[in-house]
């Protein structure tokens, strides 16, 4: 029988010794270090590349923030045509900032251009990803645009997403009451005030919705309860004229006055004020206490011609008021029908 041929290991140490093994493993590193070098200058260059980009980058979002808060302030000055082109230059140089854009869409909004204040804003909405705050926010802006239905849509998203979120509440609030659907104002303000106590404009609304409703002895009940909260001193202005409008409902006229001549009299009350309180005078038949009132109201606001309609009704009341002579038998015959009606 032939010889087995011997099934032995290969020795490692025996092939790395032969010409033709070294040769390959010299050939492998020069091919190894070749591609290393390659992706090295390829990795540098990528970062050269990249640094002037971010560089770039950082620039544009550091500049659209100092734009936008410069439009900031240019809005709470009141500056609208400024802040509409700061937040519109923020918006260029950082597109994606979808807080930028919603600045632009309010700034839009308050200069009466509501249309393109919806469109940014609508983008804004879709930029947050349906965030809840900029849902409601285009909500309002709907609503001021006398479009409740399409508001009525950005409100089921917010509460879908947070169905414990007030400002949704509040706003689906006043969406109804738009609608004359009183009650069901009544109950999505109170959601409201059952996810964020004592929020004045929500308790407001209540007092406005029952002042709509007919029934001021309720809306000045609610007013009531908000200005026991608050110190004499501070308590808002809207609040106030709230009171005093339910007062004047029920035709409690000599108190409603004494409450906004005391507005009137606060350091930057506003035109509102003085025209309720002639208002409330001439309904009370002082004509003498209108005049006053409307000097002083044209004095505080020389370029507001908003005193003009007053100024027109109390011509037209001196007309038919009637003369000293007439007064003495009417006051008679007022007190002889009350004992009538007695």
């Amino acid at each position: 029988m032939p010889a087995s041929v011997p099934q032995t290991p290969i020795d490692d140490s025996t092939a790395s010794d032969s010409p033709l093994y070294v040769r390959r493993l010299c050939k492998f590193d020069r091919q190894s270090l070749m591609l290393f070098g390659v992706v090295w200058f390829l990795l540098l260059a990528g970062c050269q590349t990249f640094h002037p980009f971010a560089q770039k980058t950082r620039e544009k979002i550091s500049s659209a923030r100092q734009w936008a808060n410069n439009g900031l302030v240019a809005f709470q000055e009141g500056q609208l045509d400024q802040a509409k082109g700061l937040f519109s230059r923020a918006s260029e140089q950082s597109p994606n900032d979808y807080k930028i854009r919603a600045n632009l869409a309010r700034t839009l909004h308050q200069s009466g251009d509501r249309d393109q204040a919806i469109a940014e804003m609508s983008r804004a909405v879709a930029l947050s990803r349906n965030d809840p705050r900029m849902l409601v926010t285009l909500g309002q802006m709907y609503l001021d645009n006398r479009q409740p239905d399409q508001a009525r849509q950005q409100i089921e998203l917010a509460l879908t997403s947070n169905h414990r979120f007030a400002p949704a509440w509040e706003l689906s609030g006043r969406i109804a009451k738009s609608k004359g659907d009183f009650n069901t104002a009544l109950a999505d303000f109170q959601k409201s005030l059952g996810y964020a106590p004592d929020v004045s404009s929500v308790q407001l609304q209540i007092v406005d919705t029952y002042q709509a409703m007919g029934e001021p002895l309720r809306a000045l009940s609610a007013v009531e309860q908000i200005l026991s909260k608050q110190p004499l001193d501070q308590q808002p202005e809207s609040t106030l004229i709230a009171k005093s409008a339910a007062l004047i409902e029920l035709k409690q006229f000599s108190p409603a006055i004494d409450l906004l001549h005391a507005a009137s009299q606060r350091p930057g009350a506003s035109s509102d004020v003085f025209l309720r309180l002639g208002h409330a005078q001439l309904s009370a038949g002082d004509t003498t206490a209108t005049r006053a009132t409307i000097a002083r109201g044209q004095q505080a606001f020389p370029h507001l011609p908003v005193f003009e309609q007053l100024t027109q009704a109390l011509s037209q009341a001196a007309q038919t008021m009637p003369t000293e002579a007439q007064q003495p038998a009417m006051v008679a015959g007022d007190i002889a029908t009350r004992d009538l009606l007695r």
